[in-house]
């Protein structure tokens, strides 16, 4: 019994032992099964005799070797999973430590990033509340005490005035008409509150102003203004500037007169862009130099909310002098061009006479020549004829060449002298061409210098006068 008791005592260690290994519960239990089934055959034989304690304490020593095998298995199976529970812990911590990292980078890019950007609204903000301070308005439940007061007479006296219009006549319309040319800029206490397009709009008459703005294209005359060219020369502009209205909310809140601005940069510009271009260029390039004073002109209003169309130089005047010089220069250049086309034609005359000579140097030439003043001569009644008797020897030898060069050699002449008279043609026609145009090109010089003249009379007593304030 006591070694029963023993068996079962080491029975339960075993067990205690192994609630802990999850790993060796199995094979403890198979090994338990089989002790037990040992122990069974032992307590038969000792059941059936007594005479066995050999064999008991053979079984006692392999139960105690077992035991310490179980022991040794155990306590390697808890080594081998405490270090593997130690590499996986220690895994998963550097996990989540490299994880924890990198969170705490992202989330301090990510302040910086909002930092910055916030930074960035700031600045944005602080400028256009510096530029459009006029953009920014209260709302209605910001109003004071006697602002909302003021506005409930307000709503009251235009209700008074829709309901009752004979009664109360004194009191302000509460409604406007937009014209449909126009826009309405609603101000609610003296700040914007909205843009209205055409149409009736009802306000309120006591707090409400509408600035109507016109979005019509608006001409501006530019009087005529004193340029300094690129060649030092000056020179009297006059021009035209159309624009338009686009953003009737920056034309009121950023600029006072608008007609006066838009004359004064017009002006500027003309003086800016005239003086990068000389005199000879500024005359031909009319087109151009305005499509550069428009261009110009947008990129140094276009916050004015105001569209540059067209500019136009109507008319531009120089100095008598200057006029005289450059006529005459046009002149002389013309008259040396109808020198050259008049050299290049005797050049041309001169190599199809010399073609001529040469063709009529020749005894065939020579008789034929010598026939046609015989002709001649019997044809007039005045001259006296004159024949020469030729030697029949002569006679014979040339008679052949006569027969056979005769016609080649008047159809070679008849061509070249056709080319002549008709070179002499076109060149005729040309030369009077060019004498047509000189005298259409002096005629407008006449008259621009008496137009110039009559302007620099004009403009003869605004000189002294500024130079007398001077």
């Amino acid at each position: 019994m006591k070694n029963n008791n023993n068996i079962n005592n080491q029975n339960q260690d075993i067990v205690l032992n192994t609630e802990g290994n999850d790993t060796s519960r199995a094979m403890l239990n198979a090994d338990r099964e089989k002790f037990q089934e040992d122990f069974k055959q032992n307590s038969s034989i000792n059941g059936n005799s007594d005479n066995s304690d050999q064999n008991v304490q053979n079984n006692r020593n392999q139960q105690i070797q077992q035991n310490q095998n179980q022991q040794q298995f155990q306590q390697q199976g808890q080594n081998q999973q405490g270090q593997f529970y130690q590499s996986q812990f220690q895994q998963e911590g550097t996990q989540q430590n490299n994880q924890q990292q990198n969170n705490q980078n992202f989330n301090q890019n990510l302040n910086q990033l909002n930092g910055n950007k916030l930074n960035m609204d700031q600045n944005q903000n602080n400028k256009e509340i510096h530029k459009y301070q006029d953009e920014y308005y209260y709302e209605d439940s910001d109003y004071t005490c006697y602002q909302k007061t003021y506005r409930c007479c307000g709503s009251w006296m235009g209700c008074l005035r829709t309901w009752l219009p004979f009664p109360c006549c004194c009191c302000m319309s509460p409604y406007e008409v937009v014209k449909q040319n126009q826009v309405g800029i609603l101000e609610r206490f003296g700040q914007f509150r909205e843009i209205l397009k055409s149409g009736m709009h009802k306000i309120n008459p006591l707090i409400d102003k509408i600035t109507k703005v016109d979005k019509q294209t608006q001409i501006q005359s530019i009087q005529k203004q004193s340029v300094l060219t690129k060649d030092n020369l000056t020179v009297w502009i006059d021009a035209v500037v159309y624009y338009r209205v686009v953003e009737p909310k920056k034309m009121c809140y950023r600029i006072v007169n608008i007609q006066q601005s838009v004359e004064q940069i017009t002006v500027s510009t003309l003086r800016t862009i005239c003086g990068e271009n000389d005199l000879q260029a500024i005359l031909e390039d009319r087109e151009r130099i305005s499509e550069e004073i428009a261009t110009y002109m947008y990129s140094q209003i276009k916050d004015w909310g105001i569209l540059i169309e067209y500019v136009f130089i109507k008319d531009m005047a120089i100095q008598q002098n200057v006029q005289s010089a450059m006529s005459a220069a046009a002149k002389m250049r013309r008259v040396g061009e109808s020198k050259v086309i008049s050299a290049q034609a005797d050049v041309h005359s001169a190599a199809l006479f010399r073609e001529a000579a040469d063709i009529l140097d020749s005894k065939a030439a020579m008789q034929i020549r010598y026939l046609d003043t015989i002709q001649q001569l019997a044809q007039s009644k005045s001259q006296k004829l004159m024949f020469v008797k030729l030697e029949n020897d002569d006679f014979k030898e040339d008679k052949d060449i006569l027969e056979v060069d005769m016609v080649a050699q008047q159809m070679q002449l008849q061509r070249n002298f056709e080319k002549l008279i008709q070179q002499q043609q076109f060149l005729s026609q040309r030369l009077q061409q060019q004498q047509f145009q000189q005298e259409q090109q002096e005629n407008q010089l006449g008259q621009q210098q008496q137009d110039q003249q009559k302007q620099v009379k004009q403009y003869q007593p605004l000189n002294q006068i500024q130079e007398e304030k001077n």
